[in-house]
């Protein structure tokens, strides 16, 4: 594999279309009721948790829609999303339950990884053939390369560019601290780390 190129990667992630929220949007992230992930990608564990909640939230407005087929392997098993740059909610491409499970085992499975590769690369300029074979900090490229506002994920341009969405996205984001205070504004999201 040639040296990582995180410009490439983030412009071969595929990109969701986003609809504005309907009627029924939620006025509420869920919480997260697990214990605390592990960081990823160089991505803190709270900054993995807002992402999910952003999500879960536009999928719960109709704003999103999970795909049906995993984005490597094209099983319709158990999809669900998985993220790369947890920035932006809408560069999330669908995983089957077993790739999202190699995927993230990369590091410590490369013979699986590896396998999956063999199966399903077909031209190099896949998304995930583009993903290094060793852990990467691709959180920090992007805070040097485009500035620490991206920590800000209720301010992502996509969403911010959709109507309806930043007038209707609630306040309540999961806290460095692990609380979440419903009416707590958070102009600056990661004051506590």
């Amino acid at each position: 594999m040639a040296s990582f190129d995180p410009e490439r990667l983030l412009a071969a992630l595929p990109a969701l279309p986003l609809r504005p929220p309907g009627p029924k949007a939620p006025r509420s992230f869920l919480p997260w009721r697990w214990p605390m992930i592990l960081p990823y990608a160089g991505f803190a564990p709270v900054e993995r948790v807002r992402h999910w909640q952003i999500a879960r939230w536009l999928i719960a407005a109709g704003c999103i829609t999970v795909p049906r087929h995993c984005a490597i392997c094209g099983s319709t098993d158990k999809v669900g999303f998985h993220s790369e740059n947890y920035y932006s909610v809408v560069q999330s491409p669908a995983l089957c339950s077993l790739c999202h499970q190699r995927l993230h085992r990369r590091f410590s499975r490369p013979a699986a990884w590896a396998d999956l590769m063999r199966e399903h690369v077909c031209t190099g300029g896949e998304w995930f053939a583009m993903l290094p074979a060793t852990d990467y900090d691709l959180a920090g490229y992007l805070r040097r390369t485009c500035g620490e506002h991206l920590r800000d994920m209720r301010a992502d341009p996509a969403l911010l560019s959709c109507p309806g969405i930043a007038d209707l996205l609630p306040r309540n984001l999961h806290r460095a601290d692990g609380n979440v205070r419903a009416d707590q504004t958070q102009p600056d999201l990661f004051s506590n780390q």
